[in-house]
């Protein structure tokens, strides 16, 4: 993983929130230690205490986080943490223990010093949170899963619709013209709880560009972006509630979009879409002179609360067996079209790495809880490249509350061209 700050520099208001935060926690475990209360039990420094559980499970997370970052999402106000120290006061007093031989008063000095921190370089506990969220790159899909949760609720209301479930899926296979040197690319995309939120909108559903090679320029084996969209994007109508009059196919130049229009809004006029498609542009198999990756871009145009991202590859292809290796997914911020070509972590435009996958197979294509036939969806789509299902591999990665525009690129690896003899 990559880190989202300058890894060989941690900044001031870091190093000086964590030390705060280390010093509050070390003297928060002495006292409750010295009331012989269990640093990581909410319920008994509830009840020794006479705390409310909210204050009483903030306190045992602290003390037993190690994680700065972590602890300080859950950091009290200035005023529950002086409510701590008057509990314990007050509870020492009632034992007959004199209140100084805890030692609040270096707990106090400790919290005052916390406080004088975090209004320096935070101001208020909701910017000491965000700070907090990006320290550590690795957890950075974690811990803003909950302020994505906010931003995608206001994004229903702005862009005019939401999904409930999305998958989007590709499959490389052997090309389907003869050439040993490319790859076709079959894909599918499935939308469940479509739900139209603003009447008389029409909500963007996906993006497509022509095709570009590593050094940025455009491919130029894609004349017609027109064909190239809709050979991608085609309605898969007997699994979709909705027919091809529902859908616009938009091109702007070297930009295109599959866009929904408007119709009834609210829960009960729910919709659901399939596509599968195959486009005549194949991709690079080896590297070359222009070309050391693959790079699929899938953006996210629609709140999405679970979006599924699929990558497998028909086991006819001997890279098949160095293919999860070979795969690395990251999301991006689209606001702006894709990132820069090739995509990497030190685009501005990058968010974090996916780092919830699991290995994808005919067991999930079957029976998939998130989206109900996927199985049939893989299915045509495999066929379109000549395939089964049972002949794929690959791995499906998970994003919670997808906010858009979002982007997720799919990088591989490109393998050497076989010596041939």
């Amino acid at each position: 993983m990559t880190s989202l700050a300058n890894p060989a520099a941690t900044s001031l208001a870091q190093q000086e929130l964590q030390q705060a935060y280390g010093t509050v926690k070390q003297e928060l475990v002495r006292v409750l230690q010295l009331q012989q209360l269990d640093p990581r039990s909410g319920a008994a420094i509830a009840q020794r205490l006479g705390v409310n559980r909210q204050l009483a499970w903030q306190v045992a997370t602290i003390a037993s986080e190690p994680s700065a970052a972590a602890g300080l999402t859950v950091m009290p106000g200035a005023r529950g943490l002086e409510m701590f120290v008057e509990a314990s006061q007050r509870g020492a007093t009632q034992r007959g223990v004199d209140p100084a031989s805890l030692g609040l008063r270096e707990l106090r000095a400790a919290i005052e010093r916390l406080e004088a921190v975090i209004t320096t370089h935070a101001g208020d506990r909701a910017t000491l949170a965000l700070l907090a969220a990006t320290w550590d790159s690795a957890e950075v899909e974690r811990r803003t899963e909950d302020l994505r949760r906010d931003a995608y609720r206001a994004q229903c209301a702005l862009l005019g619709a939401r999904v409930e479930t999305q998958v989007r899926g590709v499959i490389f296979a052997p090309s389907q013209v003869g050439d040993p040197t490319r790859l076709a690319m079959a894909s599918y995309q499935g939308l469940a709880g479509v739900t139209r939120i603003r009447a008389a909108h029409r909500s963007r559903l996906f993006y497509l560009e022509l095709p570009k090679h590593d050094d940025g320029t455009m491919d130029s084996s894609v004349p017609d972006l027109h064909v190239h969209l809709r050979e991608k994007f085609q309605l898969e109508a007997s699994l979709s509630t909705v027919g091809p009059d529902a859908l616009d196919y938009i091109v702007d130049g070297h930009r295109s979009w599959v866009t929904l229009k408007p119709g009834q809004i609210g829960s009960a006029a729910r919709e659901r879409l399939a596509f599968t498609g195959l486009p005549g542009y194949e991709n690079p198999r080896y590297i070359s002179g222009r070309d050391h990756l693959n790079q699929v871009a899938i953006v996210c145009h629609i709140p999405t609360e679970t979006l599924l991202v699929d990558c497998l590859m028909d086991q006819r292809l001997p890279e098949s067996r160095e293919f999860v290796s070979s795969l690395l997914m990251q999301c991006y911020d689209a606001s702006t079209g894709h990132p820069m070509s090739p995509a990497m972590a030190t685009d501005p435009a990058f968010l974090f790495e996916l780092t919830d996958v699991e290995p994808l197979g005919m067991a999930t294509f079957q029976a998939d809880p998130n989206f109900t036939g996927t199985g049939d969806l893989v299915a045509r789509a495999a066929q379109r490249v000549g395939t089964t299902p049972a002949n794929l591999v690959g791995i499906r990665c998970r994003l919670r509350y997808a906010t858009a525009p979002m982007s997720v690129v799919i990088t591989r690896r490109l393998p050497s061209e076989p010596t041939r003899v």
